[in-house]
């Protein structure tokens, strides 16, 4: 009796240990850096939401061009400037609501771009800002599958649609124009870094803690998950929809393959010790 009782918890627990292993992250891509890209990032911590708006400078390919430090210096100043309306009209939405920050505008060292920061501390004040019918517009479709876990494929709209995009690329049009004459850049540089800025792409980056979405493009660095959205101005004529997916397990089901499992193995055993004893007497 006492090896059937260890032989039904071994079974047991090579059941849970199988349900263990199943739900685990798996880190299939890495993170490509683009210092040519306006993104938007959503850095999440339970309640608290954090998003990042960047808008790039590219140093390094002005100077190559032939932009002096002097000349540098006043494009960031005014991309500040523009980036600032945007973050005027944050602030004026933001006015009524509880829970939430607009920080200033600053220059990005580590990404070598101009941007700000809006801040949630409560999950109240992320919804009230961005508002339940904006969202589930922006849901094209949401897909369940699966038994012992069940996947969740969600498509949405890429957070920078084709008019925003559009209005971006207006706007370093704008900038290029205002600041090269003010800087009395030559009209060859400023063709080549007109043709640097038509090029911007756009990217939508999820960091978090859990690793629960998944993508194209999902990785982990530093005990945190990244998961990498990132569109052309082409892309975006051609889709403005993204695609992850969600993972959760079923533990219920889990649980009950591990419960019929130890069932059926504990019947069999029973069976071969009746039977193994019915031998024994027969001989």
């Amino acid at each position: 009796m006492k090896k059937i009782l260890l032989f039904i918890f071994l079974s047991l627990s090579i059941c849970l240990g199988l349900f263990n292993f199943s739900s685990g992250l798996s880190v299939t891509a890495e993170s490509v850096d683009n210092n040519n890209s306006i993104e938007l990032i959503k850095i999440s911590y339970g309640q608290n939401n954090t998003f990042v708006y960047l808008f790039p400078v590219n140093s390094k390919k002005l100077e190559e061009i032939g932009v002096d430090s002097i000349s540098l210096e006043g494009f960031k100043f005014y991309l500040k400037g523009n980036v600032s309306v945007l973050k005027a009209a944050y602030e004026e939405k933001a006015k009524e609501i509880e829970d939430m920050k607009v920080e200033d505008v600053k220059y990005y060292t580590d990404y070598d771009a101009v941007g700000f920061e809006i801040e949630f501390s409560s999950l109240d004040a992320y919804s009230k800002f961005f508002g339940s019918d904006g969202s589930k517009d922006n849901i094209g479709s949401i897909k369940n599958s699966g038994l012992f876990t069940t996947r969740t494929d969600y498509e949405i709209k890429f957070p920078f649609s084709l008019k925003s995009a559009e209005v971006f690329r207006k706007m370093y049009s704008n900038l290029v124009t205002t600041w090269a004459a003010t800087f009395e850049i030559d009209d060859t540089a400023k063709n080549e870094i007109e043709g640097v800025f038509e090029d911007t792409s756009f990217t939508y980056e999820l960091v978090s803690t859990s690793g629960q979405i998944h993508s194209d493009n999902t990785f982990e660095k530093d005990g945190l998950v990244y998961n990498i959205f990132e569109k052309n101005y082409s892309e975006l004529q051609e889709n403005e929809y993204i695609s992850f997916y969600t993972v959760k397990v079923n533990k219920g089901w889990w649980y009950f393959f591990a419960l019929v499992a130890t069932l059926v193995v504990t019947v069999i055993c029973f069976i071969v010790i009746k039977l193994k004893s019915k031998f024994i007497h027969k001989n």
